[in-house]
């Protein structure tokens, strides 16, 4: 069964949320993008938080 369909055979609330399911873990709406050169670092913008690169958070579990 195609998604198009599935969606098609909801009533609208529930239409409206599996588009935004599929534009976000399908599609990758918020993953898909370019940042650009006047981006800012989220270490920078919010300073107060202690960030941990994935590299260091993944060495616990090997």
């Amino acid at each position: 069964m195609v998604f198009g369909n599935v969606v098609a055979e909801q009533d609208y609330a529930e239409q409206v949320g599996l588009t935004h399911y599929y534009h976000i873990y399908y599609h990758g709406c918020l993953a898909n993008f370019e940042i650009g050169k006047d981006a800012e670092e989220a270490s920078i913008l919010y300073p107060e938080i202690k960030y941990i690169k994935v590299e260091d958070y993944l060495k616990r579990y090997l």
